[in-house]
């Protein structure tokens, strides 16, 4: 969360300030994974997966397997992909956020014990 300065009042020796929050916040539904590492500071991309739906649990098994599969789990990192909305005023959207290792673990482990 980003804080814009609107205004800044000096009195009686003393600094008032008035911020407005602004940021982007997303409602932590997920539409989509994606697994990726960096090589050479470049990201490579080695799971991607996007829906027009909220993810099935057979979906979320899926990138969980191809996790599981990985060689070298060092360096890896997760992000899903989601609807955000802004206090810029540009409505919904969809968009990329990143996500731990932590809750990519529990979001896929909670859905592989539904099924």
């Amino acid at each position: 969360m980003f804080k814009i300065l609107i205004i800044a009042l000096y009195y009686n020796n003393k600094y008032i300030i008035y911020y407005y929050k602004v940021g982007i916040y997303n409602n932590g539904t997920i539409f989509g994974i994606k697994i990726y590492n960096f090589n050479d500071d470049f990201s490579n991309i080695l799971f991607e997966k996007k829906y027009h739906e909220i993810m099935s649990n057979e979906q979320m098994r899926e990138a969980y397997l191809f996790y599981t599969k990985l060689n070298n789990k060092n360096e890896i990192h997760f992000q899903y992909f989601t609807e955000c909305s802004s206090t810029y005023g540009e409505g919904t959207y969809f968009g990329w956020c990143p996500m731990s290792l932590d809750l990519f673990l529990e979001k896929s482990k909670f859905e592989m014990k539904k099924v």
